[in-house]
Order: structure tokens, then C-alpha cells, then sequence
């Protein structure tokens, strides 16, 4: 399935040329979003580095809550879903904005395309030291110097291999940060669950597949799930299901029949009974008040 998701960088054309290499690469200086413009799940089509240089924000992940402060790296991968909940009076942020096509040019000088693999999707805030907010700092003031050389026949060039380089360093601290906090085989397990919810809830709501997938039983599953998370693995899927459903009736123009098919529902009516059961609203009234 694929599903459509907000144009980041349509929305940002406005955004002058030495902050930004066409549609690949883009900065946003102190960024703070409209509250009342991002009271709902959405999707973004893009990868999204974010320095929290001051202040707090509240949001969710891919349903996950967090409450962040400064200083902190927060991100986001292409196709995950995001709620801003709340943030502080002084807050302050700062992105660098990646399309899917310039990740991938990255990753064709490293041995593996470890950049999707930086365990992002489970660990997507990264809390800083203060030699370590300054790295980042550095990282963009030197790509948004290279990005103003608007000159340079190598500019792409440059940014490039920068933030290569800045990868490698991410990478390392990942990769201690993996290493102080290892985790049990059962809660791997779990996490191998609810990345395969995110990846297949759409087409897979029942857990004989999950459970499949996993080489364990349904009845374990169940067990595992709900010991470890507090929340069943039928709710977690639901959840999933639900939060596709209002991000899409959010950030597309689909009409709900096909929002209905794209999530394979067997009639747009299931659908409704089924949004309305864990919505509490109709697809159309959240459309329209959600």
C-alpha cells in the first residue's frame, strides 16, 4: 500500500535558495509550528534531523509519548507519523530536512545503508551533552555556509560529504547508547511486533500473521504483548489502524471510500463502525472538527 503523505517540500518552496539544494536538502532556522495547525497526526515524506535548542515540546511518535527538553536531537523517519501535543513559551528548534533520494545517495558510500538502521524508529530522541548540542550547531552552521556559496559548482558536493561525516558521529553515539541500555530477548521481541504492526497494519489485522512472522504462538504473543506494554497486541494493531486513518483524513484529499480501500476495509461502512468505535467520531465529522 502507499499511502500519500503531506509534501514537505512543496510547502517549503517559498524558502530562499541558499537554504536549501532543490527539493534533497533543506534548513529550517528556528522553527517554532502553529499549534492549531498540528493538533492532528500527520506524515511527513521526508527524514527530519531537529535540534531542540531551548525549551520543551511535548508530541507523539508513532504513538509513542514524549516530553523533551533541551538540548536534544530528535528524528524522524519518512513515513512515520507525528502529533504535536504541546510545547514551552521558549521554545526553539532548528531542522535539516532530507528526502528519501539524498539519504540514498548517502548510502551508497557506506558499506550498508546503516542510516535506516541507526535504530531511529524505536529510539527517535537522542538526549545531548553540551559538547555534543555544539557538534550539531557546527554541523549546520557549516551547511548553511556551504548552502550560501551559491557559486560553488560543488556545493551539492560539499553538503554531501558533510553530513556524512555528521552521520558517522550520530552513528557513534547510537551506537554507545545501545550499548548502556541493552535490552531482553522478550523486549526485542516486542519491538519486532510493533515494527511489523507499523509496517503491515494496514493489510494484516489479525495476529495469526504477526505471530507467523515471529515463529511464536498467538497465545504467547498476546501474553508478551500486554506484560510488556500494558496494551493488548489487538489494541496495538487497532492503534496503528486508527492513527493511519486520521492521518489520512488529515493530510490527503482522499475521499473516504478510498481511505476505506487504501486500509482494506472490507465497505466504507466497516470502516465508519470501526472509527467511530475508537474514535468516537465519524470519518467525515473528524475530517471536518478533529
Amino acid at each position: 500500500m502507499k499511502v500519500k503523505m503531506i509534501d514537505t517540500c512543496s510547502r517549503l518552496a517559498h524558502l530562499a535558495e541558499d537554504m536549501r539544494i532543490g527539493n534533497d536538502f533543506i534548513l529550517l532556522d528556528s522553527s517554532v509550528p502553529d499549534k492549531s495547525a498540528f493538533n492532528c497526526p500527520y506524515k511527513l515524506d521526508v527524514l527530519v534531523g531537529s535540534l531542540i535548542v531551548r525549551g520543551s515540546v511535548k508530541g507523539l511518535i508513532n504513538l509513542d509519548e514524549y516530553q523533551i527538553s533541551a538540548p536534544c536531537l530528535i528524528t524522524v523517519l519518512p513515513g512515520q507519523i507525528l502529533q504535536l501535543v504541546d510545547y514551552s513559551d521558549d521554545f526553539s528548534v532548528v531542522h535539516v530536512i532530507y528526502s528519501k533520494e539524498f539519504i540514498n545517495t548517502l548510502s551508497k558510500f557506506f558499506n550498508e545503508k546503516f542510516i535506516y538502521h541507526l535504530d531511529f524508529h524505536n529510539n527517535p530522541v537522542l538526549e545531548l551533552t553540551g559538547e555534543e548540542s555544539d557538534s550539531f550547531a557546527n554541523y549546520y552552521s557549516k551547511v548553511r555556509k556551504a548552502l550560501s556559496d551559491l557559486d560553488n559548482p560543488y556545493r551539492t558536493e560539499v553538503i554531501t560529504h558533510i553530513t556524512m561525516l555528521f552521520f558517522y558521529e550520530v552513528s557513534y553515539r547510537y551506537h554507545q547508547t545501545s550499548e548502556r541500555k541493552p535490552k531482553t530477548s522478550r523486549e526485542r521481541l516486542v519491538d519486532n511486533f510493533l515494527n511489523l504492526v507499523q509496517a503491515n497494519h494496514a493489510e494484516h489485522r489479525l495476529l495469526d500473521f504477526y505471530a507467523d512472522k515471529l515463529c511464536i504462538t498467538p497465545k504467547y504473543l498476546t501474553t508478551l504483548v500486554k506484560k510488556q506494554t500494558g496494551t493488548s497486541a489487538t489494541d496495538w494493531i487497532e492503534k496503528y489502524v486508527i492513527l493511519e486513518a486520521k492521518a489520512m483524513l488529515k493530510s490527503t484529499n482522499l475521499t473516504i471510500q478510498q481511505i476505506s480501500e487504501e486500509l482494506n476495509f472490507s465497505s466504507q461502512t466497516f470502516f465508519g463502525k470501526f472509527f467511530r468505535r475508537l474514535a468516537g467520531v465519524s470519518p467525515s465529522d473528524y475530517r471536518k472538527n478533529g
